[in-house]
């Protein structure tokens, strides 16, 4: 019962300002803003995820995810290096198909 007659603070004009209007909607008293949250508090771990996610297609990637994106990319061409024949059995492979003709 706390939670829901804590005064929030509103994500425009961040003001400590916010109520809860009815069960996951929430308002600020003085900028009008309504949205929506959690049943018991305005800002769940699940809104918290996704602020992050959008932060950072409109920030760009952070040096952690870049970190990543470069450890699979190393991945997948160690993949592709395995997966080709060695370089013999190219020639080989080319010289065969051309006598067939």
């Amino acid at each position: 019962m706390a939670k829901r007659s804590h005064k929030y603070t509103c994500p425009v004009c961040q003001y400590p300002k916010v109520q809860r209007t009815s069960v996951g909607i929430w308002s600020c008293k003085k900028c009008s803003h309504t949205f929506a949250g959690g049943a018991w508090e305005p800002f769940t771990r699940a809104s918290d995820a996704n602020n992050r996610i959008l932060r950072r297609s409109v920030e760009g990637a952070t040096t952690a995810d870049m970190a990543f994106i470069a450890q699979e990319a190393a991945m997948n061409y160690e993949r592709e290096l395995a997966n080709r024949p060695p370089v013999g059995e190219e020639e080989a492979v080319s010289e065969g198909a051309g006598e067939e003709e």
